[in-house]
């Protein structure tokens, strides 16, 4: 391939590269041994990228401190220059896939400029180039990169702290925060994914009987203003002021988890209750309202909720189709054609709540309880007594609260208070008002006591007497159900011939292997490739196999690049051997168990025999 064609290759899947122009503060100058360096003008005066008296000897001594490199690992190079230490690293680990962020489009175009696409195999070798001062715009794109890498390792070049150091600030702190992030949505997904596709089935049933509370609550909740109540300590001082809103209709109130312990203890049934924990212990959190028979309190259930909490409440119910919900998802299309409204995922049920209320059009969404910290070293509000919570600790994490001083924290509340202002930042036409005394500052809210606002802007009754009593099951179409159950057993039958034929093409894989047959592993890989590639795509996979096997499959699919371009066949061969194997293997225990609860579903669904639930 020409430079020309690589260049054109590059540009094609980095659009833009084609919009960065040179400046007028970068400027390449040859060095006193002849190779060019790259002087820049910033902050009033002139500093050199590399070493002016030498920089391919500065390179080549800086890169000492990479001997060992593990061969999994992906290079995330801060600070990009002309490229000589980056090139370097190259020639000492050739098979080192990496990732370029420049903070000065003007460098990274001096850069681009300089270098030769030939030399740096840029094509094959590099996943991702990301230049801007502002750095916004390449989260998303540092984000799927994390994802789906399984080893980090960032460089920054020596010059950069000193020349970049708010954008390096940054830098790190969203690899730190991304990294966090994946690792905790390994730790979820590890823990509960078999819960999700096990739940997923037992909760279709209630599903299929109850309204989707995204259609029927929207006409009650459009234009009002809605309290979502947590079980953080500072609920203790609201109880009153819950009271006297409830007592007057002066706006709708939510309870999220545990928090309806907390007001049934004090006599106040709020409007709803949210449910979600795939947790099989989370029925605990509504057993006071199952023991006491309580009806007046309508569940909000996400589909992928622990079982049983669903089977014995005693009110009214309403689900929501949580992003996590694989079954539901592909299996269900409302009558009137209307796209299915999905709720994504969170760590907290109060996130999952206020995606609803966003949605829902309230105009005021409302937080109280929701501490996002200890209090008194108090974790949650009185009357809470299904859990403990994480046991207060002085050496735990200070966070910002809303009177301006430092509050404890934990990791959980700050990871959950994250998300929660990812979505508050993401909504508009909506005010957030955070009334918890004591509690966490949540970003993108106005915090004002629940009193004032009582006493200033909840002034009219707005609920409706007639609350959810007209509730109706929102019709799924049944007949698109039954057929699409049908060919999800098709799927099934062929599900199992393309898995037996994966199975038996490791089997051979791993035979010439140990022969050492090089020709016949590169046609046995191909094969195995599109054979791989059917099963992925087969819908039985996809919505059983797949879902309960996240876990390996993100591993699994981390791993990828490195197979990919590992050019000796025998090593590529033992790659495939080692991590297809093991998720290969996984999937099959995995089926094994399971399909007798599948066929039992498909058989209650074709039957309209609701008697699959366990």
């Amino acid at each position: 391939m020409t430079q020309g064609n690589q260049r054109f290759n590059m540009e094609t899947r980095f659009p833009r590269l084609l919009e960065l122009k040179a400046g007028q503060s970068c400027k390449i100058t040859p060095s006193a041994t002849g190779e060019e360096t790259l002087m820049l003008y910033k902050n009033g005066r002139h500093a050199f990228i590399h070493n002016p008296e030498g920089p391919i000897k500065e390179a080549l001594a800086w890169t000492e401190q990479f001997q060992e490199l593990k061969p999994d690992t992906h290079v995330i190079f801060f600070g990009v220059g002309l490229g000589y230490h980056i090139q370097e690293l190259l020639r000492r680990h050739p098979g080192l896939h990496f990732s370029l962020i420049e903070p000065s489009v003007e460098i990274m175009h001096a850069f681009l400029e300089h270098s030769s696409y030939k030399d740096w195999f840029l094509t094959s070798r590099v996943e991702e180039i990301m230049a801007d001062e502002s750095f916004t715009r390449n989260i998303p794109v540092l984000s799927k990169l994390i994802d789906r890498v399984s080893r980090i390792l960032v460089v920054v070049w020596h010059t950069y702290p000193a020349m970049f150091p708010e954008e390096l600030r940054r830098f790190n702190e969203s690899v730190q925060q991304l990294v966090s992030y994946k690792q905790e949505k390994m730790k979820v997904t590890h823990h509960y994914e078999k819960e999700w596709a096990l739940n997923s089935i037992h909760n279709f049933p209630y599903i299929l009987d109850t309204p989707n509370f995204l259609e029927t609550g929207k006409e009650h909740i459009q234009g009002k203003p809605v309290i979502i109540v947590a079980a953080g300590p500072s609920l203790n001082e609201e109880i009153e002021n819950l009271r006297l809103i409830k007592e007057q209709g002066l706006a709708y109130i939510f309870s999220v988890g545990s928090a309806v312990n907390a007001l049934i203890e004090q006599g106040i049934y709020p409007h709803g209750t949210f449910s979600y924990d795939p947790n099989i212990y989370n029925v605990d959190v509504v057993q006071k309202i199952i023991d006491q028979q309580i009806t007046s309190i309508p569940l909000i259930f996400g589909s992928t909720v622990g079982r049983h909490t669903v089977d014995d409440y005693t009110g009214s119910k309403q689900h929501l189709i949580i992003s996590q919900d694989v079954l539901s998802t592909e299996l269900l299309r409302n009558v009137k054609d209307k796209p299915l409204e999905i709720i994504n995922d969170a760590p907290s049920v109060a996130v999952i709540a206020i995606q609803c209320f966003i949605r829902m059009k309230a105009s005021k969404i409302i937080l109280v309880g929701q501490n996002f910290a200890y209090r008194n070293s108090e974790y949650y509000a009185a009357g809470v007594t299904n859990s403990k919570g994480y046991p207060f600790m002085e050496s735990l994490p200070q966070v910002p609260d809303v009177h301006g001083s430092m509050v404890i924290s934990h990791p959980s509340f700050i990871q959950m208070k994250a998300e929660m202002e990812l979505y508050i930042r993401l909504s508009k036409g909506v005010e957030f008002i955070n009334t918890t005394l004591d509690g966490a500052n949540i970003a993108g809210t106005v915090f004002m006591l629940l009193k004032d606002l009582i006493s200033h802007e909840l002034s009219e009754r707005v609920v409706n007497t007639s609350w959810l009593t007209d509730e109706h099951a929102l019709e799924y179409d049944q007949e698109l159900l039954k057929r699409r159950i049908q060919e999800l057993e098709q799927s099934g039958e062929q599900f199992q011939v393309v898995f037996d034929q994966t199975e038996q093409l490791l089997i051979a894989l791993g035979q010439l292997v140990r022969d050492k047959r090089t020709e016949e592993i590169t046609l046995t890989l191909t094969r195995f490739d599109y054979t791989f590639a059917e099963l992925v795509k087969n819908r039985y996979f996809q919505i059983y196999a797949l879902p309960r096997n996240r876990m390996n499959y993100e591993l699994l699919y981390s791993k990828t690049s490195l197979i990919q371009n590992d050019p000796e066949p025998l090593s590529k061969a033992e790659k495939v051997l080692q991590y297809f194997g093991d998720f290969i293997w996984a999937c099959k225990v995995d089926c094994h168990q399971s399909r007798p609860i599948f066929d039992r579903f498909h058989k209650s669904i074709l039957n309209k025999e609701n008697n699959y639930a366990e």
